[in-house]
């Protein structure tokens, strides 16, 4: 009896070993797959090892350990707090500039200011986090909306008490909406919304230098809005805060990161990093073994992307409106003989929409603008429209338009002709094949509309670019097998 006792308590011994292993290969493959999606692979090396391993799946293994190694030990924090009088401002309607004060006032004020010292990010750094932190003084409920973007100079210099000082610098192309921003309590911190795109076309400029000064500004579009949070000359310990995580700059600045299959008689991989005079070892995967197959992989890292949506509401009567959190490339380009601006003629902004009419005689009015779509592969072209109860199914003509090169040539997306008078919808479009640096949408007047009550109304008017369709949104880059390499081995 004591020995079946035994066995009983041997089989549970094993049964439980096995299912330890079991939950420990399920880490293992979980984090391979977590690695997998970061990374990618793309390989043409399907050589079977003497044991049977395949030469693919240990590229695999090693570039996935190796890109976790790039990302995961290169990465750095900086955080920098305003500490001078002069390194917060508010600008009014009015362009007056104030200075001296105990708390900022978002959304009341056109813009508000705040500038940071001595930030130490290397030029050309890979940026993976950025915000900004402010801490509230009362309790404010009003709704509020901002446009955030940073001063696109090399070193910020101190806030002025010159008129206009905010508006007249020069702002970043990169531009992040802090909307519908939640009620505030008093000596409570928030947070904007990420800030990468700012901070990266910051710290991209040729001219940037670690050590360097940067700005950011808020702006309110309505002035009905308010968020008050303490300023340098409230409390110091609670003034605006910037947090910003970066990378090792030349995991992006460079493709020369090499994956070789080991010598002597062992199966796997060495990643090295290439310098002017030597290779550097960052990682090595791999086990003993016959017959290995010797190959060289080279790191291809994907272009910069920022995801996001350019957009435009038409809440005011301008052309530069932007909704979104990224810039368009432009103002909106306005083709109408019988008028220019967005208040005249036959193309305008009126009641928060843009209305669009023509004449019988074929005088075809025209609205379109440019987006930077580099370093995206996919985009989508969306709006909302309707019609004027004049409009004549099968008579009048209006048209979406996109263009891949500027505005050298373009494709029509819809007609629509088939709409008759009071028709309403919304519209989207894959045009990923026109993604480009100069890539344009237009909205054109194809026939007629020019009889009473014959209008074409467009609204949300967005452009959602996606960086990459893959499992994992932040794929940073892939290994190839460097056909050109022979039989290299580490």
């Amino acid at each position: 009896m004591a020995r079946m006792h035994t066995n009983k308590h041997r089989d549970k011994q094993s049964g439980m070993a096995y299912v330890a292993l079991l939950i420990l290969l399920a880490i293992l493959s979980a984090l391979g797959f977590a690695f997998l999606f970061k990374v990618g692979t793309l390989t043409s090396a399907t050589e079977t090892r003497g044991t049977g391993m395949q030469a693919n799946y240990l590229a695999e293994t090693a570039a996935n350990h190796a890109m976790w190694r790039l990302l995961n030990e290169a990465t750095s924090t900086v955080e920098r707090r305003v500490n001078h009088g002069d390194d917060d401002a508010e600008e009014d309607d009015a362009g007056d500039i104030r200075l001296d004060f105990s708390e900022l006032e978002l959304g009341r004020q056109v813009y508000v200011g705040v500038r940071f010292l001595n930030v130490q990010i290397p030029q050309g750094a890979t940026i993976t986090d950025a915000r900004v932190e402010f801490k509230a003084t009362v309790d404010t409920t009003d709704p509020t909306h901002l446009q955030i973007q940073g001063e696109d100079t090399d070193n910020a210099p101190r806030f002025m008490n010159v008129n206009n000082d905010i508006t007249d610098r020069p702002k970043t192309t990169s531009v992040v909406m802090w909307n519908n921003i939640p009620n505030w309590t008093e000596d409570e911190l928030y947070q904007t919304p990420d800030l990468i795109s700012i901070i990266q076309e910051i710290v991209d400029r040729p001219g940037w230098s670690s050590g360097n000064a940067m700005a950011i500004f808020f702006r309110s579009t309505d002035l009905n809005g308010l968020r008050r949070a303490f300023a340098y000359d409230g409390i110091l310990a609670n003034a605006p805060s910037l947090h910003v995580q970066y990378g090792d700059a030349t995991i992006a600045a460079s493709n020369i990161y090499y994956m070789h299959s080991l010598a002597g008689g062992r199966y796997g991989y060495k990643i090295r990093r290439h310098t002017e005079t030597t290779f550097a070892t960052i990682a090595t995967v791999g086990a003993v073994g016959e017959n290995v197959v010797h190959q060289s992989y080279v790191l291809h890292v994907l272009p910069r992307c920022a995801p996001g949506n350019f957009r435009d509401e038409f809440n005011t009567v301008a052309y530069n409106n932007c909704d979104g959190n990224l810039a368009w490339a432009g103002d909106w380009i306005e083709l109408d003989a019988s008028g220019t601006g967005p208040s005249a003629g036959k193309v305008v902004i009126t009641d928060g929409e843009l209305r669009m009419y023509g004449t019988p005689y074929g005088d075809d009015p025209s609205l379109a603008r440019e987006v930077d779509l580099s370093g995206h592969q996919f985009a989508t072209l969306s709006f909302s429209f309707r019609t004027g109860a004049g409009v004549d199914a099968g008579e009048d003509s209006a048209v979406v338009e996109v263009s891949g090169d500027g505005g050298g040539s373009w494709t029509v997306l819809e007609d629509f002709i088939g709409a008759g008078g009071s028709a309403a919808g919304t519209c989207s479009y894959d045009i990923s094949t026109y993604v480009a640096a100069d890539t344009r949408v237009r909205f054109r007047i194809n026939l007629l509309y020019g009889g009473p009550d014959e209008y074409f109304y467009v609204d949300d008017v967005e452009v959602k670019a996606i960086c990459e369709r893959t499992l994992c949104d932040n794929l940073v880059g892939y290994w190839r097998l460097d056909e050109s390499s022979g039989s290299t081995s580490a």
